[in-house]
């Protein structure tokens, strides 16, 4: 298999790198050839042989002789320089474990969104889990991603954008993190800082439900989340630095919520999930003061009782998982009697991280196909949303984009 890969590969890069020579020729450029030393598996020197016209370099034939050798793989961690190397931490140096890969684990989380940890701790991840199965997924997202344009480079990358109305910060997630940690170390007695995601459905139900729509409005941060909001900012020739989620979210916020010894509410659910909910974060994070935890059925008329109970905990921050829109409802609606700094509206967060409900497993999420697993796993729960509620989502923008008239209240990119 990889003698005939090979073959195709330095056939393809040869024809295009002849085509780019004449090219040069034609138009009297200069092109040079200048070599690249990089580490590969067990830390030994690849010298490659790169072609450049104007600076710019031509199809790399010699990464796939590299390839033939057995010195580069399809699907690995970037290949590093030894300047690069020498930063490394020991663990860090894991990924020498395997060869480098043309298609890399973190651009391919990228593309999808989903690239929460940095280069270096994905490639180590990736060395200690490369099996062939795994470099098949890792393989198969690239090629989806190629397939509907993921890795176009020339979008723009808006700090924020109106759709449908409601103004979305485009943030990565460590971004995200940080912003909220912002928040929560203003000085005593500042307003409640009110985030919420939103994903395909949550704009089905805002362009409709006027309450939902003002509480999103209103809210400080909002972030989109889901593989409906990308393709949705893409056709504006735009593009989501990450997906920025509650649950995916909520891990790195409580590491940081932790260091600094904050305390947490949690909010919503059954009995038996908060509970799960508030000993798991408990266990995890010990530094972390979970002052509270309320399910979000026994106390469901009486919002004041709720919020009396916040506040005598004296919560910094309040989960609110009680689903888009009657979370970010009841946010908006209480704000005045909350004297947390923040309060996030998380929705199926607290059924994932109790373990109540299987999140997809992250090959299914880099193809950006999790819908495709939460439909498998409460087909009854998400058929509509899913089945109807996206395809419906997706004609809502198309039929926009098409009435120029109506393009602000689409999606305004600044």
């Amino acid at each position: 298999m990889r003698l005939v890969i090979s073959i195709v590969g330095i056939s393809v890069t040869s024809l295009k790198l002849c085509l780019g020579v004449l090219r040069a020729l034609y138009y009297q450029q200069t092109v040079t050839v200048f070599s690249s030393t990089v580490l590969g598996k067990g830390q030994t020197p690849i010298t490659l042989k790169i072609f450049k016209v104007a600076n710019k370099p031509l199809a790399n034939v010699d990464v796939w002789f590299q390839y033939f050798k057995g010195n580069i793989d399809l699907v690995g961690p970037k290949a590093l320089n030894i300047t690069f190397a020498n930063r490394l931490t020991s663990l860090q140096c894991r990924r020498f474990n395997v060869a480098p890969g043309m298609i890399c684990p973190y651009q391919v989380r990228k593309r999808s969104g989903i690239a929460y940890l940095d280069e270096k701790e994905v490639a180590s991840e990736f060395a200690v889990s490369a099996s062939h199965g795994r470099r098949f997924q890792v393989l198969l997202a690239a090629l989806f991603q190629i397939l509907i344009g993921n890795g176009c480079k020339s979008l723009a990358t808006p700090n924020s954008f109106l759709l449908f109305g409601v103004r979305i910060r485009n943030l990565s997630m460590r971004n995200a993190v940080e912003q909220i940690m912002t928040d929560l170390n203003r000085p005593l007695g500042s307003k409640l800082t009110k985030v919420a995601f939103v994903n395909a459905d949550c704009v089905n139900k805002y362009v409709k439900n006027k309450r939902y729509y003002s509480a999103l409005t209103q809210a400080d941060h909002v972030f989109a989340d889901g593989i409906g909001m990308r393709l949705a900012v893409r056709w504006h020739k735009a593009r989501l630095l990450d997906n920025v989620n509650g649950t995916d979210l909520f891990v790195p916020l409580c590491k940081q919520l932790s260091e600094q010894r904050k305390r947490v509410f949690l909010y919503g659910g059954s009995k038996a999930v908060v509970s799960r909910v508030a000993e798991r974060l408990k266990i995890e994070f010990p530094e972390l003061a979970v002052v509270g935890a309320v399910d979000g059925f026994s106390l469901m008329s009486d919002a004041k009782a709720v919020c009396d109970q916040i506040n005598a905990s004296e919560a910094d921050i309040i989960f609110v998982a009680k689903g888009a829109p009657l979370q970010e409802c009841w946010v908006q609606e209480n704000a005045h009697y909350l004297r947390a700094k923040v309060a996030i509206g998380v929705g199926g967060l607290f059924d994932f991280y109790s373990g109540h409900v299987s999140r997809a497993p992250i090959w299914v999420r880099e193809l950006s196909l999790e819908w495709v697993w939460r439909l498998l796993m409460q087909p009854k729960a998400k058929a509509t949303r899913y089945l109807l509620g996206t395809p419906l989502f997706l004609a809502r923008v198309l039929k926009s984009i098409g009435q120029q008239d109506n393009f602000k209240n689409t999606l305004e990119v600044n």
